[in-house]
Formats: C-alpha cells, structure tokens, sequence
C-alpha cells in the first residue's frame, strides 16, 4: 500500500491510500552457440567447438526498463561424464565483467583433447544475477535443471 496526506495550512485534508501489485520481471533466456549456430538440444558437436553462452531478456522488459536489464554470471562449469559414474569438473569459466547479453565465449580447445567420442559434458551456471537501477544484485529464481545444459561430444 501506498499511503499519502495532503496538507492544507497545516492540517492534513485528504488522505490517499493506493494499492499496488508488484509484478516481477520476466526471465531472461538462456541460448546457446554452438560455431555461431543456435544450439537446438539435440545436436551433436566436435571437441573443439566454440561455445557461446548468452542470456536472451525479454523484449518488452528491456525496451521499458534498460537500466533494470541488466545481468551478471558468477561461474561457468564444465563438466565430462564418460560412463555412468558421476560427471567430473574439467575447467571452470568466469563471467565476472563479462556481458552475458553479448555473450560469454566457452572455448573447448583443449579441454575435451583427452574425451572419447560419445562423451556427455554438462555446463553447469553457478547463478544468474539481474542488476536493477539501484545497482542491487538480484539472483534469478532459475532451477537447477534450467542452469544446466547437456551435450554430447562427437
């Protein structure tokens, strides 16, 4: 609730109260590139692919409110699983000072050199942070499947 006074030679004449709904932003979206192709979650992809992580807000949201667009990743992790045994850590990606709207190169390189093909690597993000005009860090609600992504080494 909102609540105001209008005064009048010092004495309060009306008084206002409004209430308010406050709706919260939408979600950006997560994409993926995989050599300058959207990565559509099916396809499979050479070792040493070039990775792009960008975050996609919605459009409305970012024409109206600019300086609420904004959005931060803490760490990126990329992990190999090559049996059916727990998938392990092979590098981890900062994306502190990075724009993720722009978008966040992954390089494989040599990370994967030493994985068979047929391989499941994981990219798992540490957190989505949305900076508002006050320049408050807000962490998106995403679950932890919607942090994570799958793919499959050719």
């Amino acid at each position: 609730f909102l609540f105001a006074d209008l005064y009048q030679d010092g004495r309060s004449v009306h008084r206002f109260k409004q209430r308010f709904h406050v709706v919260k932003p939408p979600q950006p979206r997560i994409e993926i590139n995989i050599n300058g192709k959207r990565y559509d979650g099916v396809s499979i992809f050479s070792k040493k692919s070039n990775l792009l992580l960008k975050l996609v807000p919605d459009e409305l949201f970012l024409r109206a409110f600019p300086e609420d667009a904004k959005y931060q990743i803490d760490k990126i992790d990329l992990l190999a699983q090559n049996s059916l045994g727990p998938p392990k850590r092979i590098a981890s990606f900062s994306g502190k000072g990075k724009d993720p709207l722009k978008g966040i190169q992954i390089p494989l390189g040599s990370k994967l050199q030493s994985e068979e093909p047929g391989t499941v690597i994981h990219l798992r993000i540490s957190a989505i942070k949305r900076t508002n005009f006050k320049g408050e860090a807000i962490t998106e609600g995403f679950s932890a499947r919607e942090l994570g992504m799958t793919f499959v080494i050719k």
